[in-house]
């Protein structure tokens, strides 16, 4: 069984572990649909791995792996990457307008 570990963009500093049949390390930076409490969400997977600390079968599936598009590059994968182990796994934050923050709320830059 391979365990994806996903990056949410959630007020959460954790990566969050789903099980998949059909990842591989190629994967790594794709968009991922997945289960998070009762609704679906999109997350970057950040690592494909063998196993998990948690228990396998407290794992939730993961929907599919969207392959519609190219992975993410290394520059622009969450954190931590290796040259930076402890620090916080984000996903850089969007500048643009939506509904729920008008440009108004944004500063000039």
């Amino acid at each position: 069984m391979k365990v994806l570990r996903v990056a949410i963009d959630v007020p959460l500093p954790q990566l969050f572990d789903y099980r998949c049949g059909d990842a591989g390390h190629e994967d790594i930076g794709r968009r991922v649909l997945v289960p998070f409490g009762k609704k679906k969400v999109v997350g970057i997977i950040v690592e494909v791995a063998e196993n998990s600390e948690l228990d396998p079968e407290k794992l939730r599936a993961a929907e599919c792996i969207l392959r519609d598009a190219l992975p993410l590059a290394a520059d622009w994968m969450p954190f931590p990457r290796p040259s930076n182990p402890s620090g916080p796994f984000t996903i850089p934050p969007s500048r643009k307008p939506t509904p729920y923050a008008p440009s108004s709320l944004f500063s000039k830059i």
